[in-house]
Parts: C-alpha cells; sequence; structure tokens
C-alpha cells in the first residue's frame, strides 16, 4: 500500500483526502485508561473539548467519550496523553471514533437534502 504524504506522522491530516475523511468522524475521541483516577474533570478541562461522558468503569480501566470541537481532534489527543503521562496511568486507547457506513449514508442524503432544498 502506498502512503500518501500528507499521512506520513509529521503531516497527518493536511491533504485533500484526509480533510475529506474527516467529514465522516464523529468528532469524538474514545479513550480508556487504566488506572484507579477518575478524570472526569481533569478531561472536560482540555482545551478543545467540549463535553465528557461519565466514565464507564471496567475494573482499573475507565473509558471515555469525548467530543472534540471543530479542528481540535489532534490537538485534544496529544492532551490526553500528556494527562495520562503525568499522572502515571496506562493510556489503553486514545482514538477517534468514526461514522459506521449508515450514518456516512445518512450525512450524505441528508446533505444533498439540504442543498436541494437551498
Amino acid at each position: 500500500m502506498t502512503t500518501l504524504p500528507c499521512c506520513t506522522r509529521q503531516a497527518r491530516g493536511v491533504g485533500p483526502h484526509c480533510r475529506a475523511a474527516g467529514r465522516f468522524t464523529a468528532g469524538q475521541i474514545l479513550v480508556r485508561i487504566r488506572g484507579e483516577a477518575d478524570l472526569l474533570v481533569a478531561l472536560r478541562s482540555l482545551p478543545g473539548v467540549s463535553a465528557v461522558t461519565t466514565p464507564v468503569a471496567e475494573g482499573e480501566v475507565r473509558a471515555y467519550e469525548l467530543s472534540a470541537e471543530q479542528g481540535a481532534m489532534a490537538e485534544v489527543q496529544r492532551q490526553v496523553t500528556r494527562l495520562a503521562a503525568e499522572r502515571g496511568l496506562a493510556l489503553l486507547s486514545n482514538e477517534e471514533r468514526r461514522l459506521d457506513l449508515e450514518a456516512v449514508f445518512l450525512r450524505l442524503i441528508g446533505a444533498r437534502t439540504t442543498e436541494q432544498a437551498a
């Protein structure tokens, strides 16, 4: 598989196909952290975070869903990583949630319906 220049770690998300794919993200980050600390308040205070769900605990692992402001996804992920490291917690996942095929289809149809109505 060929890696496009905009998909390299240094320039992630700057190419036109990366920006187009970004329209099909949920704008949310799934964060799973191992450790006893409840990070709800700390995660809510991170720059670029618009909302955080109450954590779901699975033993020592807590799962959070963060909503990121438009264009702040990468920075929020960096801040989550930094927060976990500073507190000595194991960051198990810090991934952007993608929309499923049905949600993408509905967005596309909704966009076309909205454009046709205008």
